[in-house]
């Protein structure tokens, strides 16, 4: 009985070494980051933060949106 389940054994093992060794390797994705394209300017940014700050759109997102774990 020993010998009949080691020799099962191998053979399983024979065989499914073999089918996961037959099966093509997937070609290895870029994963490199890059970074988001913009279409503005620095200055177009800087006035965009600017009236944000002066509208309360910051203070809203610190208070309401940004809490945190006070």
């Amino acid at each position: 009985m020993k010998k009949l389940f080691s020799v099962v054994s191998l053979l399983s093992c024979i065989v499914c070494s073999s089918a996961f060794a037959q099966t093509p390797a997937k070609p290895a994705q870029d994963q490199s980051w890059k970074p988001p394209v913009s279409t503005l300017t620095r200055a177009q940014v800087e006035r965009s933060l600017v009236h944000a700050e002066k509208d309360g759109q910051l203070q809203y997102l610190d208070t309401v949106v940004y809490r945190g774990s006070r």
